[in-house]
This record gives structure tokens, sequence and C-alpha cells, in this order.
């Protein structure tokens, strides 16, 4: 498998909202579970997988983040920057571009890409990350999205809220990891900005820019191929949808309940 730079989005919105007020932080990388911060389980399922070549921690000051055993401080940068996630996302990739003049082992062969991720999705194991990673090949694309279909969520994760995003032949989860074509990425801010605002509903968010398929998406006269021969389209890159069986990268904090579901789960393990 090949190794690759990661980005962990990791930032704060202007104002508190309802699940930080709940969990009285600032920061959902810092809710805790069993006295250990959603960021260092993510940060932990990193380190076991053995896959970074370089770690870019957008959004949270670094005198909050402690890092664990088995992730080397050096390949470990803060990009302490505030706004929008779709700018953090950005920036963060082009960040990595500049490393790469001086570190140009962190991308392996000719491959530019590097895995994005949150770090409110605590239930992230290395097994699920190499899996993804996996599942996306030789990398020939340029972006790839994961997303969970209903029958698999609905058996694994029965009790957890999901929303869903329905086409002619599947009914499908937005996955929280994304793995980009950083030299692509360049040129494609509004891609960028695009899949912050519709992550939760990326597929609808793509047919809205063409009416007649949406009306087609809204009937089920969709099937999964067309969606990735639309997102390609309309971002101007080769574009997959990666169909994931593990419901956990679905499964971020956004809401109080998901932070008791999860609890329960962590607390019970």
């Amino acid at each position: 498998m090949n190794k690759l730079p990661i980005v962990l989005l990791a930032g704060k919105p202007s104002e508190r909202d309802e699940l930080m007020e709940y969990a009285d932080v600032d920061y959902k990388a810092l809710i805790e579970f069993n006295n250990k911060t959603s960021i260092m389980y993510v940060l932990e399922a990193i380190a076991r997988s053995d896959i970074a070549t370089q770690i870019l921690i957008a959004g949270i000051p670094r005198d909050l983040v402690s890092l664990p055993d088995g992730i080397d401080p050096a390949i470990v940068e803060f990009l302490e920057i505030e706004g929008k996630n779709y700018e953090k996302i950005y920036q963060g990739g082009m960040r990595l571009l500049e490393i790469t003049e001086e570190k140009p082992e962190i991308f392996t062969g000719n491959i530019k890409h590097a895995l994005y991720m949150p770090t409110d999705i605590p239930l992230l194991r290395d097994d699920i990350i190499h899996r993804f990673l996996d599942d996306c090949g030789d990398m020939d694309a340029d972006f790839y999205y994961s997303v969970i279909p209903e029958d698999i969520a609905k058996e694994k994760a029965p009790d957890f809220d999901w929303g869903y995003m329905k086409v002619r032949d599947a009914s499908l989860s937005a996955g929280s990891l994304v793995l980009l074509n950083l030299e692509a990425l360049k040129s494609k801010f509004d891609l960028v900005v695009f899949l912050t605002e519709n992550r939760k509903s990326f597929i609808k968010g793509v047919f809205f820019r063409s009416p007649i398929l949406f009306f087609k998406l809204v009937f089920g006269r969709i099937k999964l191929a067309e969606v990735e021969k639309l997102m390609t389209k309309t971002f101007g890159i080769e574009s997959r949808l990666v169909i994931s069986e593990d419901v956990e990268i679905g499964m971020d904090l956004d809401r109080p309940q998901d932070l008791d579901y999860m609890k329960s789960k962590l607390e019970s393990n």
C-alpha cells in the first residue's frame, strides 16, 4: 500500500453550535470519551495504520493537542487558520505541496494524493483506513468520495440517526474520508467549496447543477455510474465514489445525540 500525507480538519465554527454547548468545548476535536479526546482516537488510528508520511492538522492550536505514541512529531505540522472548512482543505493541500519541495518523499511514485479526514470520527480504526485506500485502487482518479449503502448502515448501526442520498440503484449516506490529487486541487477551489457546503448531501448537490438530471434523480432514474460521470463532468477532474461497508466513517459528531451514541459505544468497549 502506498504511504501518503494526511490532512486532519480540526477547526471550530465562529460560534458554538448546539453540540459544542452540550459538550462544553470550543473544538469538536476536544470532545472526550473515556478521558481521551476525539482527535486522539483519530491520531491513534493513523499511527496504527502506518500510512502517514506527513500529517497536517488544520485549525486547532498545537498547544491543545498531544500526539500519541507511534507518531513522529517531525512529520506533524499545525496549520493554525480559522474560517470555513473549505479554506482549511485548500490551504492544507497547498501547504503540503510546499512541503514537497523540501521533502519530496512524502509522496510515493507519481501519486500526489492526500487523505483528508475530520477529527470528530472517534470510531475510526486503522483497518478502516486501509480498506478505504485499497478501494481507491491505483489512484488513477483525482477525487475519491466515500459513501455507505443504506442497508449496511441500518444493519451495522441501526440506532444511529442516518441521513441518506437516494439514487436509482442505491440509497447512500455520506462518509468522512476523501482522497484528493493535490495537483488537481490547485485549480479546483470551487470543488472544495462545493464539497464542504454539500458534504451531507453531496450527490444531490451535484445534481442541483443540472436541473434535468436532478429531476431524474428525484424520480429514481439515475444510476451510480451516472453519478460518477456527472461528478467528473461537473468538476473537470476524474471522480469516483468509494462504496464502503465501514459505517464508522459516516458517524461524525454533529449533534448531541451523536455524542451520546458514540460515548455509549466507546465506553462499552
